[in-house]
């Protein structure tokens, strides 16, 4: 008698662990198509822009979904490998985004950007390839 109020409660709980875990994935399911949705309003809206501007607007709004992206893959598993993941995910986004940034500049101002943008992405990575390493 003793023994079946302890497995109605190990049921329960286990019905509550994969009800938390599913409703994880639909969050980041959610996160996901809400980000695919605003990539495409965004993109729209870069397509009334021409030459360079219409390619930033383009990267920027990529970047946005990339990093709701990975923001949702984290909420969906929650690890260190994970996090660091996301966090190199980000730093390439934000990179692509600098390096179109900087092709609009000209000569030593252009080199410097490229410098800054090489430098915060090898940061960046190195902090991610840390919480790799410290799991």
């Amino acid at each position: 008698m003793k023994f079946l109020p302890q497995c109605v409660a190990a049921v329960t709980i286990s019905f509550a662990c994969i009800g938390t875990t599913y409703a994880a994935v639909d969050h980041a399911k959610d996160a996901m198509d809400r980000a695919d949705a605003q990539y495409k309003i965004a993109k729209q809206r870069c397509d009334s822009m021409k030459g360079q501007q219409e390619d930033l607007c383009e990267k920027e709004a990529k970047a946005v979904r990339d990093k709701a992206k990975a923001d949702a893959r984290v909420s969906r598993k929650d690890t260190p490998e994970s996090r660091a993941d996301a966090g190199e995910t980000k730093a390439k986004a934000d990179y692509r985004v600098q390096q179109e940034k900087c092709d609009l500049l000209k000569g030593r101002e252009q080199d410097a950007c490229e410098t800054r943008a090489n430098a915060s992405l090898q940061k960046r990575q190195d902090q991610a390839d840390k919480v790799r390493k410290s799991n």
